[in-house]
Parts: structure tokens; sequence; C-alpha cells
């Protein structure tokens, strides 16, 4: 087998045996192999040489070819080579022809991989960066996942919080997938969707079974007409003769129990404002019935929010205690908005303010069947230059009834500003500070004629429909439901209606003009009077009513 032109670096004696060592051949791939040839075949002598030519050759089987064949490219990694060695002619009966395989070593590939099917995460990285893992799948809650190695395994690995594997995975060219989870589950899932629905129904038609007063109720079968009848029954309950101060227990908590049970008894809002008002220090001046008085319509937690807000304003103030003014302007500030301190308000403008409040009030005390006054002050407070506090009835407020005689002074004090304003400055000085009376006296006149039936043209009939929200511009598209005539009879009596309302006014302006002097002068001096001392003024003015 050995080529007619040898390599002097390949071939060489060993032991007295010719060797031949051929190269590899450039244009394959595969690995060149060994023949050893021994061409010496005399005696039984020799037979040893051919046994030791065969060690030598396992010899150099062990180096590679780039170590023997200097001038030859290095070929790719490939098996490992066969050794032949063939006797050209057997000198004894031990000698043949021999063919020795060398033990396949252990592929590199694979050799550096965990053993076993569970691995740790460190090993499950390492494999990653060595590019030995092909596949990944997660389980649905990501505590483990299942790999493909390189060597055909399917390996186990408990995933920990490691929010950059993925992108280690996704680096190394790994394909990821998610388990949709076991289906084996998928019929008790169903038999559970279906099971809760059924029981919930189900209870609710016990419930109501058992409130009609059916099986495992009291009386007995209910039927349809005794839905939402009650089943209450009056108990008498014996005198036992015990009262809370014969109840052992801590004093505090019969002192609540016994105020919750007077508020029970007593549902009025001076009970409510001694409860909201414990733990406060509280000024000798503080008076409940007068704060009750001038908070129609609140609700135990607006009376709570008045309470908390007057502890506020003197915390401001540096006050160990709450006195009257910080109720009071506590409650400004929650019905008129937050007081404008740097605000500059010229003489001028002060006594306009002044005049124009003053008129209001003046017009409102004066007025039969009409809500008292409060409090006048002329301190900015929001959009408000000065304010007017009038105390309306709790009954009124609750219920919702107004008379037309209530409604027509309404509009009275409503225009009572701005008739004191032109009383005092004159028709050309007026200002534009009765913009918002106007817009609530025409609204009362409006509803008078429309909607409660005080108009003996239109009659005891509502018309122009339900109006609409005005502040969601509802009410200036809505569509009238009646005819022009009409419109020009409700016009009409609208007007007729406010210009009443303007004489009444201007009646009682003229009428007691030394008072409405005397209150707009103290109001330039202190900025703000109280009810009281607003009607010292018409006590010593000898004032009357209004009598239409």
């Amino acid at each position: 087998m050995a080529s007619s032109t040898r390599n002097p670096l390949l071939s060489s004696n060993l032991f007295g045996s010719k060797v031949s060592l051929s190269p590899p051949t450039p244009k394959t791939t595969k690995s060149s192999f060994l023949k050893i040839v021994n061409k010496k075949s005399s005696d039984s002598s020799q037979s040893l040489q051919s046994q030791a030519t065969i060690a030598a050759a396992l010899l150099f089987s062990s180096l590679t070819p780039q170590a023997l064949a200097i001038d030859s490219p290095a070929p790719p990694r490939t098996p490992p080579p066969v050794i032949e060695a063939l006797p050209t002619k057997p000198s004894s009966p031990f000698a043949q022809n021999l063919l020795v395989t060398a033990p396949k070593p252990q592929s590199e590939s694979t050799s550096d991989l965990p053993e076993g099917t569970q691995w740790r995460y460190s090993e499950f990285l390492n494999a990653v960066k060595k590019g030995k893992v092909e596949r990944v799948r997660f389980s649905k809650d990501g505590s483990t996942l299942q790999l493909s190695a390189a060597d055909g395994r399917r390996v186990s690995v408990v995933v920990p919080n490691d929010p950059g594997l993925i992108d280690i995975l996704a680096m190394n060219g790994v394909d990821i997938s998610v388990s949709e989870g076991e289906s084996g589950n998928g019929f008790l899932n169903v038999i559970g969707n279906l099971l809760f629905p059924v029981l919930a129904f189900g209870g609710l038609f016990l419930l109501f079974r058992r409130v009609q007063g059916g099986p495992g109720g009291p009386g007995g079968l209910g039927g349809p007409m005794d839905f939402g009848r009650s089943k209450s029954k009056f108990q008498e309950v014996p005198e036992t003769g015990v009262s809370f101060a014969d109840v052992a227990g801590a004093d505090q908590a019969k002192l609540e129990l016994q105020e919750v049970v007077d508020f029970l008894k007593n549902p009025d809002k001076v009970k409510i404002l001694q409860v909201h008002s414990r733990g406060k220090a509280l000024a000798k001046d503080v008076d409940f019935e007068k704060i009750a008085r001038r908070t129609p319509g609140f609700t135990g937690a607006d009376l709570q929010n008045l309470m908390n807000e007057a502890a506020i304003v003197a915390a401001r103030r540096d006050l160990k205690e709450i006195s009257k003014d910080e109720i009071s302007d506590a409650l400004e500030r929650i019905i008129a908005g937050p007081e404008k301190k740097n605000a500059v308000v010229s003489e001028a403008k002060k006594k306009l303010v002044a005049y124009h409040e003053a008129g209001h009030a003046l017009v409102g005390a004066l007025m039969p069947e009409y809500d008292p006054v409060a409090k006048i002050s002329i301190i900015p407070r929001g959009q408000a230059g000065g304010l007017t506090f009038f105390a309306p009835s709790e009954e009124r407020l609750e219920s919702g009834l107004y008379s037309r005689s209530y409604l027509e002074n309404q509009m009275a004090v409503a225009l009572g500003g701005r008739v004191a304003e032109e009383i005092i400055f004159g028709q050309e000085n007026v200002t534009t500070g009765a913009s918002s009376d106007f817009m609530q006296v025409s609204r009362v006149a409006r509803q008078m004629v429309e909607r409660f039936g005080f108009s003996k043209k239109i009659g005891q009939v509502a018309i122009g429909g339900p109006g609409g929200n005005p502040f969601m511009g509802q009410q200036m598209s809505s569509q009238k439901d009646y005819s022009m005539a009409t419109a020009d009879v409700v016009d009409k009596e609208v007007r007729e209606l406010v210009e009443t309302a303007y004489s009444r006014a201007k009646e009682i302006m003229t009428t007691h003009i030394d008072i409405l002097h005397k209150l707009a002068q103290l109001l330039i001096e202190k900025e703000t009077v109280d009810g009281e001392e607003f009607m010292s003024l018409f006590i010593d003015g000898k004032a009357e009513l209004y009598i239409t």
C-alpha cells in the first residue's frame, strides 16, 4: 500500500523493520491511517521483530498527524485512526494478519455536561453559556423548566427569581417556550365553574324563601304577595329597674353609650355638636344653639368638618381655645370660600359694598315670614365682595315647601342691594355687583309662573318642560312646549313679579334710610356685624315690618 515516492521524514527503520508512514491526503477530511509492512520474513526470530514493530506502531499511533506531517496541512478532527499490521509472509504458526483498533475516546462536546436528569441552577447557566442547551420549556408558574441538552437528554431545573435569565437564553440562541399546564384537571375546572353559579342561585332562593316565611322560617309557607312583608312582632320589655348607673364598667364607656342613647332620643344638632366637640378646648362664648341655627341642612359629617375647621383656624391664630369667632370664620370658609387677606380694597369700594350688603339685610329683616339675618360681612371671600348670611328654617329646608309670599320676599331681598346702590350713589353709578342677584330673581320668578302655578293668566298648569341642568347647558338648549303667544304671556308675568319685588324693596329702603346709613357705617368700621348687633339697630330705630 506504500506509494512509490515517499517523504523521507515519514520513512524510518524500527528494530530492523521497514516502517512506512502514509501522510494524510490534502483533499480529504478523513484521517490517514498507518500501515506497517514487514518485508523481512525469514526465521522465527524475526517474528519477535514483527511484534516489536506492532508495539512501535501503537506508540506512533498516539501521535497526531500534525506532529508527523510537518509539511502537510492540519486536517480537521476526525475519528481515531485504524492501524493495520500486514506481514508479507508469515514464518511461524503464530504469525498472522493483525487489525488493531484503538478505543474510541469520549466525545468532547458532551463530556463537560453535568450528570443526571436534575441540574443545579448554576450548572444550567454554565451549560447555556457553553452552547450545550438547545431549548427550554418553562412551567406555567415559572418555578421549574425542562431543557433539551446537546447529548439528547431531558433535564429538569428549579428556577429561582432571576430577571436576567430570559436575556441570557436569548443571547445564547436557546429556544424558549412555556408549558400550557396539565390538561388533566380541565374536567374538574368545568365542573367547578358550573357549580359556583348553581350554589349562588340556590343560596339566593333559600334566602328569599326564608324572608317570605317559607320552609325553615317563621310563618309557614309564604305566597308571592308576602314578599317584603314585615315579620316583626311587638314584644314587651320587662322593667328590671337597672339603669346605667348600676352597670359596672368604665365610666367613659358608659358616658359614650349615654350620649348615643340621648342622640337617638333627641336627634338634634346640639347633641351632634357636643359629640364632635369632644376633646377640643372651647371658649365660654360658644353657643351650640346659635351654631345649630346658622347651619341649616348640615349633616353630622358637615358639623364634624365645621368643628375641625374651627380648630384649625384657632391653631393658626395661636389660640388655646376655640371661640365663636373661629367657628363663624370656619363656617364662612366652608360656605363662601377662603378669605382674601391680601385683597386691596379702596375706601370707595368698601363703602359701595357696605351699602349693598346693608340693603340686603335691611329688606330681609323687615319682610314678614322671612329668614332672620345671622351675619353681615364686607370681607371678600371667593368671588364675592361681601356676604349677608340668613338662617333659614330647618323645617322649611327639610320639607322643601315654600309659600308664594316667601318667594316674593326672597326676590325683594335679592334686589335690595341694587336698590341701595341706586338710592345712595345714583342710577349712573350702579355696578355689576348685582348680576348674581338678577339671575336668582329671574329664576325664581320664572319657576313661579311655569312650574308652581302662581300666575293667574297661565293658570294651574306646568309648562316649559323639566328645563334641565343649567350648568350643563341643557336649560339653554331645551325646547319650549308652548306657543309664542304663551311665551309672551310668561315673559309679562315674570316681569310683573320682578317689578313688584323691586317696588317693595325700594319702599322699605326709603322708609328706613336712617337705619341703612347706620348699618353701612358700622360695616365700614367693623367689616362684620352679627345678628344680635344688627337687630339692636332696628330696636333703636323703631323699625316696623313691611305690610303688603
